[in-house]
């Protein structure tokens, strides 16, 4: 009878909240602070094929969303008003920490920096030999980091477009990078044939500090805990898993998929992380109990999510070239 009263609390919020998923709840769960559900806030449409990846403006007003119609997007994230359009660019976006420049990946071989306000063009990012899949910004907005089909990872000044580094290591396209809180270290992801891997390098000298070798298959995406002491992956193998960010052991494998895990976030006051999977689900776990708690559904694979900056909500994408927008009730 103890999941009486969450059952009840969900039916009352049929049309717009997801149920609890199927995992058991312990004694220690139902006394850790849980939200009560996860409510469809607004549904983005505007896309016309398969959105790759969404994220949040550092304030939480806007929403900037890439996709294979080879566009990015920007929405209004309280009203999910189409405010801009930025063409040729649909496989990657991401705002400067001050919300003034969004950097783009095409899937060609530049990466390209614009103004958020006027969409001019500000920068070309030139270097790399195979397109480029992933841009990240430092923490402190000076540095840009992309990944590419040419099997490195490169960091740039995001001010002059200047090279600084080049990242060698990975055997395979580069599916995604990303700084650690502090700006220390980068991580990355491959997949391909050969290396099925994620990396952490030194964000100053390049040099490799670890390999996660626990995926069995593509390495879909990693990003680090807001403290900088995990790191949670997602791979095709079906598979995310949790590692320790500086000895690189797998501190928990997360199992609730039935398809290949192609995104995966942790929420900013570090409560909870989103899992997201081509089996058309996504699903809220529990960051103190490693339980699941709420699995959210789209028409087609789950392809990315991200947290709004205060953890309130979290955006999905989906090959159904739709964006959903979710509040977690508390």
């Amino acid at each position: 009878m103890k999941n009486l009263p969450v059952l009840i609390l969900c039916g009352l919020f049929a049309s717009t909240m997801w149920v609890p998923s199927s995992h058991g709840q312990t004694d220690a769960q139902s006394e850790h602070s849980k939200p009560s559900g996860v409510k469809l806030a607004l549904k983005l449409s505007g896309h016309t094929k398969d959105v790759n990846t969404a994220v949040f403006s550092p304030d939480g007003t806007r929403i900037a969303t890439s996709s294979d119609d080879n566009t990015t997007r920007i929405w209004d994230a309280a009203s999910g008003r189409e405010i801009s359009v930025f063409a040729d660019h649909g496989r990657r976006a991401v705002f400067s920490p001050d919300g003034s420049r969004i950097v783009t990946a095409s899937g060609f071989d530049v990466a390209r920096i614009w103004d958020a306000v006027t969409g001019e063009e500000l920068l070309t990012l030139s270097g790399h030999s195979g397109g480029v899949n992933a841009v990240a910004y430092s923490p402190d907005g000076g540095r840009i980091v992309t990944g590419s089909g040419d099997d490195t990872a490169r960091i740039w000044d995001a001010t002059t477009g200047e090279e600084l580094l080049t990242l060698t290591g990975h055997q395979d396209t580069l599916k995604s990078v990303g700084f650690s809180p502090d700006g220390s270290r980068i991580v990355t992801t491959s997949g391909g044939n050969i290396d099925s891997t994620a990396r952490v390098w030194n964000a100053d000298t390049g040099e490799e500090l670890l390999t996660f070798h626990g995926h069995r298959n593509w390495v879909r995406s990693a990003v680090f805990s807001p403290d900088g002491t995990k790191i949670l992956t997602a791979s095709d193998d079906h598979k995310a898993l949790i590692w320790d960010a500086d000895t690189g052991a797998v501190i928990l494998e997360v199992n609730g998929h039935s398809d290949w895990v192609l995104g995966a976030a942790f929420s900013p006051d570090n409560r909870y992380f989103v899992t997201a999977s081509q089996d058309r689900s996504a699903v809220l776990w529990d960051v103190a109990t490693d339980q699941s708690l709420f699995r959210m559904k789209h028409e087609d694979g789950i392809s990315s999510v991200a947290f709004s900056p205060d953890g309130k909500r979290f955006v999905t994408t989906s090959w159904d070239a739709t964006v959903k927008i979710w509040d977690i009730v508390e």
